[in-house]
């Protein structure tokens, strides 16, 4: 049941964000409209599913735990930004607490095309993204 809740409020953080938060200015249609700074708070579930205690060879934890990010990026071009990703989440089991996060930088293209960017309150920005990453987890004071 709670990994349900998980996945549904990270798609309403997702569908919420994309469409009020996006830092747009929606009367310019000139080039340059998609150029400066954002950044994105989100809340959702990660996947941190196969952890084992490394001692007994015993199962710790959940698979989907809720998760919390960070983003900031900078679009240097208009269809062109650089990104760094941060992602959170601890869970407490028994008398131990499991830490884990990650780290991305992106480089991400943002393809803008007149029929989904010309419309008067909203634009839909299509972007794929590339970049590398960093994984850990760690339970502190394990025996």
């Amino acid at each position: 049941m709670k990994k349900s809740y998980c996945v549904l409020l990270g798609i309403f953080c997702l569908a919420f964000s994309s469409t009020n938060f996006a830092a747009a200015d929606y009367a310019s249609k000139e080039k340059g409209w998609h150029k400066g700074a954002y950044v994105l708070l989100g809340v959702g579930a990660m996947n941190v599913d196969q952890d084992t205690n490394v001692q007994n060879n015993t199962a710790f934890g959940s698979d989907y735990l809720l998760g919390y990010s960070f983003m900031a990026g900078w679009n240097f071009l208009d269809s062109w930004a650089a990104e760094l990703q941060t992602r959170f989440t601890t869970e407490k089991e028994g008398n131990l607490r499991e830490y884990a996060g990650n780290i991305n930088i992106n480089a991400k293209y943002s393809l803008i095309l007149p029929g989904l960017t010309s419309l008067d309150t909203i634009r839909f920005l299509p972007y794929a993204k590339v970049g590398g990453g960093a994984f850990g987890a760690a339970v502190p004071a394990a025996s």
